[in-house]
């Protein structure tokens, strides 16, 4: 397949939240787990200093700065990764913080991502994720943000707490785009509060998590619960 060459104005003109499934986050997970026969999800955390020198040659007009000749690498590289696993993918799962970095220019890429993967195929969901919370707020801010890019689900964080304005209700309330609460993380580290041990009213004595995931599991049918 040919590169098509990444335009940031092109990728922030395309009409924000137009992208998101007409269907349910876990309906169409689930669709497409059962067409491509395939548990897989793909992250594209893209690191400049980690993609092969061939996808550094990108040929441009004129003189650009770094951050703009590196974000047009990561598109380029991103839909190449999108082109070649496609057929075999369950979900994609970009991490924003990798395109955090670049500003204005690393969302374009974002954008451009998530485009890419809807022309490819629509019915591949995509995951953003961010694990983001705060107050009920600043949550609405974040979740604005969700829509606006188009993503089918969104990873937060339970700290703040799961049910309440005060808490994941802005998230909850973006309809059919899914939002997977984190509980437990692989990092080692994540020991040092995860595992600690709490009193939960239904559980007992638990591991932290285990209670996350108890009180998760209870609310809304769009948190999707994976064992």
């Amino acid at each position: 397949m040919a590169k098509e060459a990444f335009d940031p104005a092109a990728a922030r003109g395309r009409g924000e939240g137009e992208l998101t499934s007409p269907h349910g986050f876990v309906e169409m997970l689930e669709a497409r787990q059962r067409a491509a026969d395939s548990l897989l999800c793909v992250g594209l955390d893209p690191v400049i200093d980690k993609i092969p020198e061939s996808f550094r040659r990108i040929s441009t007009a004129g003189e650009i700065s770094q951050a703009r000749q590196e974000t047009a690498i990561l598109a380029s590289f991103n839909r190449v990764i999108v082109d070649a696993t496609h057929e075999f993918v369950s979900a994609y799962k970009p991490n924003i913080a990798f395109y955090e970095r670049y500003g204005e220019l690393g969302i374009d890429v974002l954008r451009d991502t998530i485009r890419h993967i809807r022309q490819v195929d629509p019915t591949i969901p995509v995951i953003l994720d961010a694990k983001r919370a705060d107050i009920g707020a600043t949550n609405q801010g974040y979740a604005d943000m969700v829509k606006g890019l188009g993503a089918d689900a969104v990873t937060v964080n339970p700290y703040f707490g799961i049910e309440g304005k005060g808490a994941l209700d802005p998230f909850l309330a973006l309809g059919d785009t899914g939002v997977i609460i984190l509980c437990r993380t692989s990092n080692p580290e994540a020991a040092q509060m995860q595992d600690v041990i709490v009193k939960d009213p239904v559980l007992g004595e638990v591991p932290y998590f285990m209670m996350v995931a108890r009180m998760a599991e209870k609310q809304d049918k769009r948190i999707q619960m994976w064992r």
